[in-house]
């Protein structure tokens, strides 16, 4: 036959992965939660059950700073609760993978173990308890709603609070507006209406202009930038301007360098002046914000906190017991000041009040870890949603410079902080270090370099016509098993006949012949079962690219592999086809591989991972975790992920299963149903070290997959060329050339 010319487009469409989709309950869970823990949720049920009054009835004096409300606690212990019990009852494959971010944890252990230095141990243990409470319902929404999906709840709680807010300066002026006229709607006070305003407006652009849709509810931004002005809190209008130059900042890092470097200098530049003025004439700057010097008191309560700082400075006075008004430590400074803050208005002198160098020990290497990875997030996504966790983390560092959320119990700022912290967590072990640093910043890679979608070849004029009128050559089939064979010559006669053993009969078999030049068309013209088709190619191409021609004729739910070198026994498809069946979540399913030797003779060299979560950790390390030759793959993921990527040479496979890992469920059979021809004794040094770098090239490749780093992706000749790449090659690589040489021979070794 003729070389196939390739058509660009794909003349048939497979149902696309349906993801789990969260029950609406949950939704509306999730949603109450977080409006719980805002203060506007309980002053909402407080101000409905009258036992709140107007602002200008409240004063300072009247509330009892050691006990918190009833209602609060039996709401919020609910909350909690419930969120444990989801956990236990319907764990996810990520939760135990949430651990990993264990300084996150070590915190509310830190404040449960303070009760024992506490002045005040029965109000710190109740406020270590509620902080674990909220640390437990942040690891719910880390782990069971994805990033947008939690940018969605927050929103979906902008909108209750924007709402009752307005209800409320109109229905209730005087539990909405202070006697200044300032607003607070129905938050407990003016700077916590800004604040959360501020974050809202920023979210709502995110969003906004991620989704490309439901832009009418972009009107619930500009209300919040509204509401943010009206509340007349310095310190929201500052916090707003720091969340949009940390957009900017962003859109600016996912610049070229040529351009970004520029703008990021001017931008610094700008900023740094801004700073200088703004110190040089302070008070001018704060007179014009309505503000004095001091920062309406604040600069002097700062300085006496410092001084009680001093006296326990290692642990603290325990968690929650240091603002106890007249009865506790505070007292000493609120007879020095004149007025009864609840706070130091500091969320980082707060923690260093409740848990010393102790606690902030154990916050510092959080956080930093957590900007790391949202740095990281920020520069490799596509959308402006990726950069939620860093515009999150930003909002969460500025807000505590005046106002004390930082490790507050019952606030959404620390829910919040625990689930995209977690969040981060997961990408990173599963995503993010798969990806070689300075991917970002290289040069645009040649059109051929870019994977080529999924094509179809042109085929004899009947076939082309029929597959052109969407019609099938033959009936649907259960199993369409491609077969690449190139100069395969004896083994291809019995890797055929293995595939016409098969115990399972719906299957097709597809065979693409990559150029051979030995008697491999003699060969396939032997064989005259209607089941098997044979295409030839007119020069070698490539197993990929024979692979996605082999694709674009498969007619069946599941696709399988067949090596021209190897052997399926005959009990594969059927096991294989009854697993996946009967586990429709997973997508694709192998079985362990023995080695086949020349004699014909076989045996088991290595063990693959067989649980899912084990498979995903080899994955992570970009090695080969269920072996490609034994797979079966539900077709629908190859119309979903594309093709198998023709730049690879070597690796494709790689490269593909590590693409869509991100999405799909892997499984390995523990039996053995496949044999397979290594050359593990053969290997020279210069094979290794070439199929290494194509597995490191793989490993780059399917990170960049679908972001925007996607459009700049290296040729492999650029990535050999990186010094990294280099390094570990003749590094790491070449003492996994010796071990791999000292274990040619072992039998039944666990790859880990």
């Amino acid at each position: 036959m003729a070389e196939y010319a390739l058509r660009e487009a794909m003349p048939r469409t497979r149902a696309m992965a349906q993801a789990a989709v969260i029950p609406l309950w949950e939704k509306g869970f999730a949603i109450i939660g977080i409006f719980l823990c805002l203060d506007a949720g309980v002053r909402t049920l407080r101000i409905l059950s009258g036992t709140e009054g107007p602002i200008q009835s409240i004063t300072s004096a009247e509330v009892d700073y050691s006990q918190g409300s009833v209602l609060t606690q039996i709401l919020l212990f609910t909350v909690y609760l419930v969120s444990l019990m989801l956990l236990l009852i319907n764990p996810t494959q990520q939760l135990t993978r949430a651990f990993r971010a264990k300084l996150i944890w070590l915190l509310p252990a830190l404040a449960m173990v303070s009760v024992l230095w506490s002045g005040a141990p029965s109000i710190s243990f109740r406020r270590a308890v509620a902080l674990l409470g909220s640390s437990i319902f942040g690891l719910y929404l880390g782990t069971r709603f994805p990033r947008r999906e939690l940018i969605r709840l927050l929103l979906a709680v902008s909108v209750i609070v924007t709402i009752l807010s307005l209800l409320t300066v109109v229905a209730l002026p005087a539990y909405a507006i202070d006697d200044s006229g300032a607003w607070q709607g129905v938050f407990g006070q003016k700077n916590h209406l800004g604040r959360f305003m501020a974050l809202s407006a920023i979210v709502w652009l995110v969003y906004t202009a991620s989704v490309k849709r439901h832009r009418l509810l972009a009107g619930f931004g500009v209300l919040s930038v509204i509401l943010v002005l009206l509340s007349h809190s310095a310190t929201s209008i500052a916090l707003l301007f720091v969340l949009i130059a940390t957009v900017l900042l962003v859109r600016i890092v996912r610049l070229r360098a040529r351009v970004a470097l520029p703008l990021l200098l001017s931008l610094l530049a700008v900023g740094g002046y801004l700073a200088v003025s703004v110190v040089r004439n302070l008070s001018r700057v704060t007179g014009l914000l309505g503000r004095d010097s001091s920062l309406t008191g604040r600069t002097q309560l700062w300085s006496l906190v410092w001084q009680m700082i001093r006296t326990h400075p290692w642990f603290g006075f325990g968690y929650g017991g240091f603002w106890l008004g007249y009865d506790g430590p505070s007292a000493s400074i609120w007879s020095v000041v004149g007025w009864n803050p609840p706070s130091a208005h500091d969320g980082f002198l707060d923690l260093l009040l409740d848990l010393g160098i102790a606690g902030m020990i154990l916050f510092v290497p959080t956080m930093l870890v957590a900007i790391r990875y949202a740095v990281a997030l920020a520069r490799r996504g596509r959308t402006l949603d990726t950069a939620f966790p860093l515009i999150f983390l930003a909002f969460y560092l500025a807000s505590n410079v005046t106002e004390s959320y930082l490790v507050a119990y019952n606030t959404e700022s620390w829910v919040l902080f625990v689930a995209i912290t977690i969040q981060l967590h997961m990408w990173w072990h599963e995503e993010g270090r798969l990806r070689p640093r300075g991917a970002a910043r290289t040069p645009a890679a040649r059109r051929h370099d870019r994977p080529a979608p999924r094509q179809v070849p042109a085929a004899e004029e009947k076939e082309r016509v029929a597959f052109q009128e969407g019609l099938r050559m033959s009936a649907q089939v259960t199993v369409s098993a491609i077969m690449s064979t190139y100069n395969a010559m004896p083994q291809l006669n019995d890797a055929i006949d293995s595939v016409l053993a098969q115990t399972f009969t719906d299957w097709e078999l597809i065979i693409v012949d990559d150029g051979s030049t030995d008697e491999t068309r003699t060969l396939l013209a032997q064989y005259t079962d209607p089941r098997i088709r044979v295409f030839e190619l007119g020069e070698h191409s490539g197993a990929a690219k024979a692979r996605n021609i082999a694709l674009g004729f498969a007619c069946g739910k599941y696709i399988a592999i067949a090596e021209s070198d190897g052997r399926s026994l005959p009990e594969r498809f059927a096991r294989e086809v009854a697993y996946l069946e009967d586990h429709p979540e997973m997508h694709v399913v192998a079985s362990q591989v023995a080695d086949l030797s020349s004699r014909g003779s076989s045996r088991l060299r290595f063990l693959y991972p067989e649980d899912p979560e084990a498979i995903q950790r080899r994955f992570a390390r970009g090695r080969m975790a269920a072996p490609f030759p034994a797979a079966m793959i539900r077709a629908w993921c190859f119309d979903r992920f594309g093709p198998f990527c023709e730049a690879l040479p070597q690796s494709a496979d790689l490269e593909w299963f590590l693409r869509i890992r991100r999405s799909c469920n892997f499984r390995v059979l523990p039996e053995v149903l496949c044999q397979y021809r290594h050359r593990a004794g053969e290997t020279t040094f210069s094979e290794w070290i070439v199929a290494r770098e194509y597995e490191r090239y793989a490993a780059y490749r399917a990170s960049v997959f679908g972001s925007s780093a996607d459009r700049t992706v290296l040729s492999f000749d650029q990535f050999s060329r990186r010094w990294g790449t280099r390094f570990g090659l003749y590094t790491h690589d070449v003492l996994g050339f010796a071990a791999f040489r000292l274990r040619s021979n072992a039998v039944g070794r666990k790859l880990k």
